[in-house]
């Protein structure tokens, strides 16, 4: 698949992504609808078995859920297009359709001198949620990002934010030499952005129990979190037609360095993916990576599950 992710969309798709949220959600549901009725869409089945064993879906259901995670598989790439030809007015016009669960929170934090973790899952159109939680409540912070490799269309996609005035850096994951300079950058009130639904090969792993099986994540969170000492905000977002919701969970603090403190944190984590994915599951863009988390489809020697499907998906591939 090219670095790319909207190397195979149209001239008219581009031209859709650049009509208010509303406008572009509704005609692009219309359309891909319309494809799947007369067949242009197949229905991705790969999951099946993963739906009946760790989300317990009734047979009767699973053809929806099947159906509802195509759609969301080829959206979120179509919402992530906005930022390539949608003009800043154009964005900041689409901050009235973000439907935010308990902002209360984040106005507080808003006004404390900390640094502040974001921790959303791969669900939804979170780039686009992110900007306007940074543009309400967050503007003209630092925003650091921590990634795992260089991705020019999502670098290009997060340098917007500089559009509302914010400075934007990213940092690295599997290069020491910038981590340093990273952490100082976050300490000055930043806006830390940490994916939390990551495999063990990100690094610092611990034992959890995800979708409720014994699994592995990354937890480099817990460490960036008393590096910085700057509170975790879990968030849940996913999308609707009409809207972006943000559901934003109970801030926390890590303590301490110790293994029970660690452990309290990691399975905090853990269930605050576990009930984000139960929540919206089609809309979790991980799926085919679930052998990388869940013992039970790891193999012993290289941590891969067998006969599952390539991660194609642009998060996906962002996650390996």
């Amino acid at each position: 698949m090219s670095d790319d992710p909207f190397a195979a969309m149209s001239p008219a798709m581009r031209r859709l992504a650049t009509f208010p949220l509303p406008i572009r959600r509704a005609i692009f549901w219309l359309m891909w609808h319309y494809g799947w009725l007369i067949g242009r869409s197949k229905t991705i089945r790969a999951y099946r078995s993963d739906f009946l064993r760790y989300l317990g879906v009734p047979l009767r259901h699973l053809g929806s859920l099947e159906r509802r995670l195509t759609f969301h598989y080829t959206f979120c790439v179509f919402e992530l297009a906005t930022f390539l030809g949608r003009k800043t007015e154009g964005l900041i016009e689409d901050l009235r359709h973000v439907d935010i669960e308990n902002a209360e929170a984040l106005k507080k934090l808003s006004q404390d001198d900390r640094s502040v973790i974001f921790a959303p899952l791969h669900m939804g159109s979170n780039v686009f949620a992110m900007v306007v939680l940074i543009y309400l409540h967050f503007r003209g912070r630092n925003i650091l990002i921590l990634r795992k490799g260089a991705r020019e269309v999502e670098s290009y996609i997060f340098q917007r934010v500089k559009d509302i005035g914010s400075e934007v850096r990213f940092m690295f994951v599997d290069d020491k030499a910038s981590f340093v300079e990273a952490l100082r950058f976050a300490r000055r009130k930043a806006v830390i952005i940490c994916f939390c639904d990551l495999p063990p090969h990100f690094g610092s792993p611990e034992s959890v129990e995800l979708l409720g099986r014994p699994a592995r994540m990354a937890m480099g969170i817990e460490a960036l979190a008393r590096a910085v000492d700057a509170p975790i905000v879990p968030l849940t977002i996913f999308s609707r037609m009409s809207c972006e919701k943000v559901i934003v969970g109970k801030p926390f603090e890590v303590g301490s360095s110790a293994p029970a403190e660690r452990l309290r944190v990691a399975r905090r984590i853990a269930d605050h993916v576990t009930n984000a994915i139960r929540l919206a599951p089609e809309q979790w863009q991980l799926w085919c990576i679930l052998n990388r988390f869940l013992d039970e489809l790891a193999k012993p020697e290289d941590g891969e599950g067998s006969g599952r499907p390539q991660a194609d998906h642009p998060y996906a591939m962002a996650a390996e």
